[in-house]
């Protein structure tokens, strides 16, 4: 117990020595030493009432004393607040890089929050309506969809209701000009391909087509403000297979008939010049014959 106690005592002892060491003050103890002497002056007079010829003599080494220790510690002051107003204006090299990078991650954060909440509002909602938009249209499709709208006034009828059946009728419903904005430039492609030719009563007429099919009234049912609503239930499909077809294959048979009628017209293009310049050939033919059969008659 006794060594126990004694090194407990050690280590105590090692702590204040390390403590005294690491805040040492030469400045302030020698300040210390000058102010303790005064002290004990100041109180050996009080007490005898009187100041001896060699308190005189003491007094003015202290005077001395105190003035060189004042100004070391004026000068150690001034050095200790040079070196705080140093640390506040300049900084390690360390912290500055902490901070850009600091920046760095602030702008990434912002711009990342600025993201997520874009897709969460905005992304987001406009996908799943877009899906819910896609699922109206596909069922537009099927038959049973435009069974419910014979007439007129059953198409009317579910406009003014303003609920989920009208968003159905609404993908249904195309004007005119809109059905002719499809086909821009069509018609005059196909003049392009025409010139020469005189005969061009048989030639394809997209605005004669679209207004035919139209005022057929088979496949469209007339509305007000020159709009129609598309029937589904009333065309004859050529394959069984597309009566269940989606949109994605509707798509695809689309792009597929845009390729093949312009292969036609560039066959048909390259047909007809190969025919009038085979055409020209025999017209020379029959201009040499008919001069070889005049010159033999004479």
């Amino acid at each position: 117990l006794m060594s126990l106690t004694t090194n407990k005592q050690q280590e105590l002892i090692d702590e204040s020595i390390n403590e005294y060491i690491s805040t040492y003050d030469k400045v302030a103890s020698q300040y210390l030493h000058v102010r303790k002497q005064i002290l004990e002056l100041a109180s050996g007079a009080s007490k005898n009432q009187s100041i001896s010829p060699a308190d005189h003599i003491t007094i003015k080494k202290l005077q001395f004393e105190l003035d060189t220790v004042w100004g070391s510690y004026s000068g150690y002051l001034h050095t200790l607040e040079n070196y705080l107003d140093i640390s506040k204006h300049i900084q390690p090299s360390y912290v500055d890089e902490l901070s850009k990078k600091y920046e760095k991650l602030l702008v990434s954060k912002l711009s990342l929050t600025k993201t997520i909440r874009n897709i969460k509002e905005v992304q987001i909602p406009l996908i799943e309506e877009m899906k819910e938009l896609t699922k109206v249209f596909q069922k537009n499709l099927s038959r049973t969809t435009t069974k419910r709208y014979p007439s007129k006034a059953a198409v009317e009828n579910a406009l003014n209701n303003r609920s989920k059946e009208s968003m159905k009728v609404d993908n249904l419903i195309v004007s005119r000009s809109e059905l002719h904005q499809l086909f821009d430039g069509f018609d005059e492609k196909v003049r392009q391909l025409e010139e020469g030719k005189e005969d061009t009563s048989r030639s394809i007429k997209a605005s004669y087509y679209i207004n035919k099919e139209l005022e057929s009234g088979e496949k469209f049912l007339a509305l007000d403000d020159d709009k129609y609503l598309f029937q589904v239930s009333k065309i004859n499909y050529q394959d069984s297979y597309l009566a269940n077809a989606s949109v994605a294959k509707y798509d695809e048979l689309n792009d597929q008939l845009v390729h093949e009628i312009a292969d036609l017209i560039a066959h048909s293009t390259s047909a007809k010049r190969s025919w009038i310049k085979n055409a020209a050939k025999i017209d020379a033919f029959k201009a040499i014959l008919e001069e070889d059969i005049e010159m033999a008659d004479t």
